[in-house]
């Protein structure tokens, strides 16, 4: 038994607008151009939901590719953090990453530190004169 029987079980009624309009020439032309325009419009919202997938799948995949390659750097990482920890103690590898550590994450106008008897170094970025 289709749905619209258990519902309306006196009279079939199928799932559409119901419209009260007047049987006129003048009334159909304006449905006719009423229907053209939702057809339009309606085209146009797929066409914007296939481009929007579209944008979405090239997202994806870029952001695949970007994950392959900070995998593949993590992986060179550990290789590299491997081989150190085989050569240098535990206290010089600390010292060394947390310097590194801080050389990357700091911006280059945060913070100098000068020794006495040395010449400090310059990082990109800074262009002050000292």
């Amino acid at each position: 038994m289709p749905a619209s029987r258990r519902i309306f079980p006196y009279k079939r009624i199928d799932f559409m607008a119901v419209m009260n309009v007047n049987p006129t020439r003048m009334e159909l032309t304006n449905l006719k151009r009423k229907l053209t325009t939702a057809r339009r419009g309606h085209k146009l919202l797929k066409d914007k939901r296939d481009e929007l997938m579209r944008r979405f799948l090239d997202l994806v995949r870029e952001n695949k590719e970007l994950r392959r390659q900070v995998e593949s750097g993590i992986k060179e990482a550990n290789k590299h953090m491997a081989v150190a920890r085989s050569v240098m103690s535990d206290s010089a590898l600390n010292v060394g990453v947390i310097s590194f550590a801080i050389s990357i994450l700091s911006p280059p106008w945060s913070f100098r530190i000068k020794v006495a008897g040395t010449t400090p170094l310059r990082r990109v970025g800074d262009f002050s004169s000292s």
